[in-house]
């Protein structure tokens, strides 16, 4: 999960630096961040959805909105099939919807990849991320790692300064 963590900095770092060579980009504030993973566990996946790690509660207190960002890496093996990682809020996916995966037909398998973001409504929410698999299909899941950002302004934000 170290390295995971590691990468993630380094992109995340590299994407700032990106943005600051003449692109406007949204300002915002993190409040909360919530890192959720697993190395390698090899946990059997079957058709349909299945959950990485749990359920997380989000609370938006802000009087408008709340924008929650997603990034996940998910590896997985076996599978002769595209498959999906998929986060859920309040039961719902979020936008983009599912993104596809390639295959990972052998036993070291592939890795997938997936960003998004949701503006949340004032209150409480659940969010969630799996890997959906299509009927028929199975495999095995290799690590993980999910990570939600929850931010302090309002969804529309402000030009950096």
């Amino acid at each position: 999960m170290r390295i995971f963590s590691a990468i993630a900095a380094t992109i995340a770092v590299a994407c700032i630096s990106t943005a600051s060579q003449g692109a406007t980009y949204v300002k915002h504030t993190e409040i909360n961040i919530l890192v959720t993973g697993a190395d390698g566990d090899g946990r059997e996946l079957l058709p349909g959805y299945n959950i990485l790690g749990a359920q997380h509660p989000v609370s938006c207190d802000h009087d408008e909105e709340c924008l929650v960002t997603i990034q996940s890496m998910v590896g997985v093996a076996e599978l002769a099939g595209p498959w999906k990682i998929c986060t859920l809020v309040d039961g719902q996916p979020i936008t983009p919807r599912c993104p596809n995966q390639n295959p990972a037909p052998y036993k070291d398998g592939g890795v997938g990849n997936s960003l998004g973001s949701v503006v949340l409504k004032k209150g409480r929410h659940q969010i969630e991320t799996g890997v959906v698999l299509p009927e028929g299909e199975s495999g095995h899941l290799r690590g993980w790692e999910v990570h939600y950002t929850l931010m302090l302004d309002p969804p529309h934000g402000h030009d950096n300064d």
